[in-house]
């Protein structure tokens, strides 16, 4: 939708484009149904060409400390 280039004007418009197929104000008490589904099952986790193997080990270890106690 946006290319980097254009005029706050044009941002607007697709905006509001985007309410009117939506009947209402995206935000954090009115999320759209899938970034809802998205933000309630999905884990983030750090990636950057940096990290070692050490690193990857602790957060897996964690990772699955909590999954295990958020299971029980």
């Amino acid at each position: 939708m946006f290319r980097g280039e254009g005029e706050t004007s044009e941002i607007a418009s697709s905006a509001e484009g985007l309410l009117a197929m939506t009947d209402k104000v995206p935000g954090p008490g009115n999320r759209l149904p899938v970034a809802r589904e998205l933000g309630e099952t999905s884990l983030m986790l750090l990636v950057h060409p940096t990290l070692i193997e050490q690193n990857i080990e602790d957060t897996i270890r964690v990772v699955k400390k909590v999954v295990a106690r958020a299971t029980k």
